[in-house]
């Protein structure tokens, strides 16, 4: 799932090499998981999208690694708060017999978005919600600025918590962390 990574940060010197952000976002994340079943005369194949819409405040630290003139290299590290605003599921079939197309159906539906995440104490919340409305990631990022004015950054989150209201009953995991991987252009005001 191709992803979105926008916002507005606040920038707060701490010394010459240091520099704290917050601000306000907005992240797209998604995942895709595809699979098929084949017998001696008939194929399935399933493909399930989710796509998630976040509002994120990042709490980062950044350290500068090197300077060239108004041009610098920057190592961030932190935590990303996100908060699920919204979600959309889509589920399609393809269906094959004799090796010939026989049909596709299409679902999708919004799943419900809750403060409630199951666990082990907690079992039935899954019966209410699809999805934990609340994530916090660890991100880390290479930053850099060019003539003190534009910013490239490559960033990675790693979700801490489970965006599903879902564990699983075998093992007591957690059902699904939010891996992000991504570039953001930028212009300091």
């Amino acid at each position: 799932i191709t992803g979105i990574n926008a916002g507005l940060s606040l920038l707060v010197p701490l010394g010459s090499r240091f520099v704290f952000e917050t601000g306000l976002g907005y992240e797209k994340r998604g995942f895709r998981a595809d699979s098929s079943f084949t017998d001696r005369w008939y194929k399935d194949e399933f493909s399930a999208r989710e796509i998630h819409h976040y509002i994120t405040i990042p709490l980062q630290l950044s350290f500068r690694l090197k300077q060239w003139g108004e041009n610098k290299l920057w190592s961030w590290a932190g935590l990303n708060y996100g908060f699920m605003v919204a979600a959309k599921a889509i589920y399609t079939r393809t269906f094959y017999a004799h090796g010939d197309y026989v049909n596709e159906s299409n679902y999708s539906y919004d799943p419900k978005i809750g403060l409630i995440q199951a666990n082990a104490k907690n079992p039935a919340a899954h019966k209410y919600i699809n999805l934990y409305a609340f994530d916090t990631g660890l991100k880390t990022q290479l930053t850099y600025t060019w003539k003190d004015k534009y910013v490239v950054r490559a960033f990675y989150n790693y979700s801490l918590y489970d965006a599903s209201a879902i564990y699983s009953q075998k093992t007591g995991d957690p059902v699904l962390h939010q891996h992000t991987t991504g570039l953001t252009l930028g212009v300091i005001f």
